[in-house]
């Protein structure tokens, strides 16, 4: 998977204003799908859209997704793009190899990438958004004074 970032826009003072006022009341994103595969948890694409289109909305920004498809390279590519009423607008690309060309696998593809593409552009995130609840070695924050040689 590859993500590029990149300003549509040759100035972005009106978009960043509205997108910062955007963020102060995006929701915060809660796992709302399970992965029994995985034995997992995750914020599925309508969560995501659900979280930020209203805010985003109402500082005058449209989030508009779309794809594209690189043959020889057998990529598929989904570009997020926010879009302000000034014409001003922000985009990111995601691209994920095309492992299988069966319709229910590049849907995959699609719905990956469209939440993919947002969570980036909106700088959303769940509490475990990298799967640290399912590794297999304790996890903590803890820096105790007990490790004095570190």
């Amino acid at each position: 998977m590859s993500i590029e970032t990149r300003n549509a826009s040759k100035t972005t003072e009106k978009i960043a204003g509205a997108l910062l006022e955007a963020q102060k009341s995006i929701k915060k994103l809660v796992a709302n799908k399970e992965n029994k595969f995985y034995n997992s948890s995750y914020v599925d694409l309508h969560a995501c859209i659900e979280a930020c289109q209203e805010a985003l909305n109402d500082n005058n920004i449209v989030i508009v997704q779309g794809f594209d498809h690189d043959g020889e390279n057998d990529v598929f590519y989904v570009t997020t793009t926010l879009i302000h009423t000034s014409g001003q607008s922000l985009s990111n690309k995601v691209g994920f190899p095309i492992v299988k060309k069966d319709p229910q696998s590049i849907g995959q593809l699609c719905t990956y990438g469209r939440r993919y593409g947002l969570t980036a552009l909106c700088c959303l995130s769940e509490k475990d958004d990298d799967a640290n609840s399912t590794a297999d070695y304790p996890l903590t924050n803890d820096l105790n004074d007990d490790d004095d040689d570190i």
